[in-house]
Formats: structure tokens, sequence, C-alpha cells
């Protein structure tokens, strides 16, 4: 199986990114940065389809989405991004 994971450097995503890892599962960060060991596709959860040219990554069985943000006097961003 093959995951694409959102937040993967925030709270709950990093704990998802390491049980996804323990039970073998191919896991890719979608990032805006780098994500030491793992393999990251550069993208942008406000964007649509994420920023990411789809025809260039491989396919994933699925996506979990775990990027959030906590800054509730951003309204704007809070809802492009939860």
């Amino acid at each position: 199986m093959r995951v694409l994971l959102t937040g993967a450097t925030g709270s709950l995503g990093s704990h998802l990114l390491v049980e996804l890892q323990n039970r073998n599962i191919e896991v890719y960060a979608l990032a805006h940065r780098v994500v030491p060991d793992v393999p990251c596709i550069m993208g942008d959860v406000t964007k649509p389809m994420l920023g990411v040219i789809w025809e260039s990554q491989p396919k994933f069985d699925l996506i979990l989405h775990s990027a959030g943000l906590v800054d509730f006097r951003a309204t704007r961003k809070l809802q492009a991004i939860n």
C-alpha cells in the first residue's frame, strides 16, 4: 500500500508517520519543506490539487490528511487548511 500523508511534521502526523512505517507501509509526505528520511512530494494543502502536478508522481492508495492550523485568529487560513 502506498500512502500520501499531509502534516507529517505535526503532532498527529509525526505519530501517524511512525506507525505507518512500522507497519511497512510505503509513506510519502506532502510537504512544503523536506521531511528527513521520508520521500516527499512538494505541495500545499491550500492550493487546488494540493499544488502538485500529479502526472509526474506515483499513484496512491490512500491520502491521510493530518495537516492543520491551530491559530484561531487566522480565520481564512484556518478554513483553507483544515
